[in-house]
């Protein structure tokens, strides 16, 4: 880059670096089977503890930020690819774990006096959540767990919007789902999800299957490729004031083993002529992360989504003021265009639905704006609220919006 030319901010810059290696572990990690724990990482390559250890928290970093500290250097990172190599990992894969490192060490060379400082730089702006909170959560995690009889390794949220037909309405399109679902009493009831499209707390526009031959099969918007195999036959559906509940019809189902599945709907004439539009999602299975992303279309004139989260129905009513106890942790991801950086460290694979879903709806990714938010061990109960406003919509005009329900998702327009 010529000293004509402003370089990016930071913040922006390295979390863009960082991703791409954060990426490139995360594929790495993939092509190994998935190791979960360092340890596991350790048998797979022949590494010494420390090394995996690094591999593995990298890999994992909910922030590519927060993995700055993590980061092998040049040396360990031919080490990791020689020993990648020797497993039979793909040589496109290792290369990509080795250009990763190489943009990342000049990225330093060029922001910071060296790797220290580079990761005093990075720590600053990266937040995160204070440890004493964490094992709080954690604790209350496993007593949910206990309580409710089930849990989810990663619980899936994703709303996307795009201009529609008409300049009245939009196209807009919804995932939902758990990655490893279990569960741990024969008497847990589990409902997968309970959604709708609503504008004005009413049930809005016309909204089908993405996977049309799955729901005729089963009665619900299953995407089957995405799911545990015998899902798809072993779930019910019904509706209720608008919302379509969608529950585990077998006693048995999820108890032998932990169940992974992704719902999904289109809705081609959601209203297009509110101030804001909402992406509502609560957590009623206990889950060690929440994630929750919003896909907004280039062309639509909505600026970047805002983030509460929000512990009652009542704090729904009307889109809060200012952040709320329960937002100290939480920060909106801005992820770039398309689906890059949409794989997390639970489901290395959690691009696929996305992709596939946007393919049948026959919309450009590459113009999609990527927003995420990553919680660890979300509050039971708490609702994450992403809100999209208008370009130059005045905050204070703010219309009630429709609540989501339990274990819901719910796309809202004010």
């Amino acid at each position: 880059m010529s000293l004509s030319q402003p370089q990016p901010p930071f913040v922006e810059a390295a979390r863009e670096v960082l991703g791409e290696v954060r990426g490139a572990y995360a594929g790495l990690l993939t092509a190994l089977g998935s190791p979960r724990r360092p340890a596991d990482v350790q048998a797979s390559l022949g590494l010494d503890k420390k090394l995996a250890w690094r591999v593995r928290r990298v890999a994992d970093a909910l922030d590519p930020l927060e993995g700055a500290s993590f980061v092998p250097s040049a040396t360990s990172a031919q080490r990791v690819a020689k020993a990648a190599l020797a497993q039979g990992v793909e040589r496109q894969v290792i290369d990509g774990v080795i250009e990763a490192t190489q943009v990342f060490e000049r990225f330093v060379s060029e922001r910071a006096d060296d790797r220290a400082s580079f990761e005093a730089m990075a720590a600053a702006v990266s937040g995160g959540l204070d440890p004493i909170l964490l094992e709080a959560r954690r604790a209350a995690f496993r007593a949910n767990v206990l309580i409710h009889g089930k849990r989810s390794e990663a619980m899936l949220f994703a709303f996307a919007m795009a201009p529609g037909e008409r300049p009245d309405q939009l196209r807009a399109l919804s995932l939902r789902g758990h990655v490893e679902l279990q569960r741990l009493r024969p008497d847990a009831s589990v409902a997968l999800s309970k959604h709708r499209f609503e504008s004005d707390d009413q049930p809005a526009g016309t909204r089908r299957p993405l996977d049309p031959e799955a729901a005729r099969a089963c009665g619900a918007p299953v995407v089957r490729g995405l799911c545990s195999d015998d899902l798809p036959e072993l779930v019910h559906t019904t509706e209720d004031d608008g919302f379509r509940l969608t529950h585990l019809a077998h006693a048995d189902l999820g108890s032998d083993g932990a169940l992974t599945y992704v719902l999904g709907d289109l809705n081609d004439e959601f209203p297009n002529d509110p101030v804001a539009f909402g992406s509502l999602c609560e957590v009623s299975t206990p889950s060690r992360r929440l994630v929750h992303d919003f896909l907004i279309h280039e062309d639509l004139d909505l600026e970047s989504p805002l983030l509460r989260i929000v512990g009652s129905r009542h704090e729904t009513e009307q889109w809060p003021a200012k952040p709320g106890p329960l937002d100290a942790d939480a920060r909106v991801l801005e992820l770039g265009r398309g689906l890059t950086h949409a794989d997390f460290p639970e489901w290395n694979g959690a691009h696929e639905p996305l992709a596939y879903a946007f393919e049948k709806a026959g919309w450009d990714v590459g113009r999609l704006r990527h927003f995420r938010v990553v919680i660890e061990y979300p509050v039971q109960g708490s609702i994450a609220w992403l809100r999209a406003a208008r370009a130059g919509a005045r905050p204070e005009k703010r219309p009630q919006v429709g609540f989501p329900a339990p274990d819901d998702s719910s796309m809202t327009a004010e």
